[in-house]
């Protein structure tokens, strides 16, 4: 809802809905009824290799759920340092307010578009909460890969505790 706002001052605007859900046909009507299809693109759901090269790409992530805000998606673009902007619920334990982040208080719609506009026009604040981002992900995320080790193993114990635990006879 804020795009045609933001497009009115930045003509080179392009947003990219990437993922599946349930709220994709209520945003491409969305986009129709306010005359924005030229700005924004649905990708759908993306090969996870892929995700990187869409992040990397962008100036700002944006999320903005009504609950949890802290998803794989924030913390992957938190990895390749792109600048975020997302609401409080769930992201206070790893973002920190104008430090490696924008954090809004509300739904507020005018407020994002003026903090979406200011760091458009902002390309060191960009950078700086890029790069504050990234730097914290490095320090205290794992990689993918180590991620995806531990799950495993995880459930690898918790399916032998499981077996030893039931009683077959």
């Amino acid at each position: 809802k804020v795009v045609p706002k933001i497009a009115s001052v930045e003509n080179n605007l392009k947003v990219l809905i990437i993922g599946e859900g349930e709220e994709r046909e209520y945003l491409q009507q969305l986009t129709k009824k306010l005359g924005v299809e030229k700005y924004v693109d649905f990708l759908g759901a993306v090969p996870h290799k892929d995700v990187e090269k869409y992040l990397r790409a962008s100036d700002i992530f944006v999320s903005l759920y009504d609950y949890a805000n802290l998803s794989s998606s924030l913390l992957e673009a938190m990895a390749c340092g792109v600048c975020i902007v997302t609401r409080k619920p769930g992201t206070e334990l790893v973002l920190k307010n104008k430090k490696n982040a924008i954090i809004l208080e509300n739904d507020d719609q005018e407020e994002l578009a003026k903090v979406l506009l200011n760091i458009l026009q902002d390309e060191k604040l960009r950078q700086i909460l890029g790069t504050n981002a990234r730097q914290y992900a490095v320090k205290n995320f794992k990689t993918w890969d180590q991620r995806v080790a531990m799950e495993v193993t995880l459930i690898e114990n918790l399916f032998r505790v499981n077996l030893k635990s039931d009683n077959y006879d």
